[in-house]
């Protein structure tokens, strides 16, 4: 921030250099297009970035639920992340998967679970049925940087949010055998069926 002299009317030009998959563009789209417009935030972004150390998913992930909200907001999510260890990742992702709804919650664990890859429009029709007000969940769930939406309406998201999602389905079924909300995997799921099917039809 000392280099780019943020305030003055100077013209300035930086380059960020590095080898590719390290988060360039991520750290420039983050900081400067989402946070830093307002000057009177500009430490406040500093001790985030050393906070989270860098890495980009969080940046993102963080960078775009605080990005329209008030100061209050801003400081109170630097006081929780200071209380998540630097080494803890998922923490930190965590913090703007709780501040979805109920509903943009399904929507998410959802896509986690069950639809990487997925085209919208077809899965849309199941949300609306379930009356998850579907297209509002969506767009606050991309607009979070959740979750992604190619070109070809195909959902996406990073491997570490899939991971916290389905760690979170988890921890809500308290890690029981065969009750989570959803199954992604399919040895898993045909022993759920054999075992409840020996349940009720003991040999």
């Amino acid at each position: 921030m000392g280099m780019l002299n943020v305030g003055s009317n100077d013209v300035r030009i930086m380059g960020i250099h590095g080898m590719g998959d390290i988060g360039k563009t991520t750290l420039a789209k983050v900081v400067f297009n989402q946070l830093s417009s307002r000057f009177e935030y500009c430490s406040f972004l500093a001790d985030v970035v050393d906070i989270i150390g860098g890495l980009p998913l969080a940046l993102e992930t963080i960078g775009s639920f605080l990005s329209g909200k008030t100061k209050k907001v801003w400081d109170d999510t630097l006081k929780k992340l200071e209380k998540v260890p630097r080494n803890e990742v998922e923490k930190k992702l965590r913090i703007s998967y709780d501040a979805l709804d109920h509903w943009q919650k399904q929507i998410f664990l959802d896509i986690v679970c069950l639809f990487i890859g997925f085209d919208r429009r077809i899965v849309v029709h199941l949300w609306d049925d379930a009356d998850f007000f579907p297209e509002e969940g969506i767009e606050v769930v991309r607009l979070m940087s959740l979750i992604k939406i190619g070109d070809d309406n195909k959902l996406w998201m990073h491997n570490q949010l899939r991971d916290l999602g389905r760690e979170i389905v988890r921890q809500e079924s308290n890690m029981e055998f065969g009750r989570h909300s959803r199954l992604w995997n399919h040895e898993e799921a045909l022993q759920i069926l054999i075992h409840n099917k020996v349940k009720r039809f003991p040999l």
